[in-house]
């Protein structure tokens, strides 16, 4: 992960890897996009508003948006 990064959340951040990644993101000088409620267009729309570098989802939320 480079510096500055811009990461988008779909899943809990206690989900998975998501105990640290939050304090990474912060470390990197980056900024952490929450979504309360997750569908395909959020996830597009925050992609394109946050100019988003990074994310991570479940299997069943990276079918929404292949």
């Amino acid at each position: 992960m480079t510096s500055m990064p811009v990461f988008l959340w779909t899943v809990p951040m206690f989900h998975c890897s998501g105990w640290c990644l939050t304090w990474t993101v912060a470390a990197q000088g980056g900024t952490n996009i929450c979504m309360r409620n997750v569908t395909e267009k959020g996830i597009f729309d925050n992609i394109s508003q946050y100019q988003v570098t990074h994310m991570e989802g479940a299997s069943t939320i990276l079918n929404m948006v292949s």
